[in-house]
């Protein structure tokens, strides 16, 4: 998993083999973002309250922007944001 950032967009995080180095899923934010940074959350770290929720046993990769003050959540297996 891995984060990349661009100067005029778009910033991705995206799932590469690490063997090839072929990206096998990637999304794109906005081209207005540039995002860099990526970590795994802690197990049980991002819970979001709705009922029969089962974020406690999601893996959750959080991604920076620093330049927007902002941040993105996502799946780790999916990379849905969340």
């Amino acid at each position: 998993l891995e984060s990349t950032g661009s100067v005029g967009g778009p910033s991705t995080v995206r799932r590469v083999d690490l063997q090839t180095g072929a990206v096998l899923r990637r999304e794109n934010l906005e081209k207005s973002v540039f995002a860099e940074g990526l970590a795994m959350l802690p197990p049980g770290a991002f819970v979001d309250g709705s009922a029969g929720s089962e974020d406690s046993t999601r893996n959750v990769l959080a991604q920076i922007a620093w330049k927007k003050n902002a941040g993105f959540l996502y799946d780790a297996e999916t990379l849905e944001r969340l």
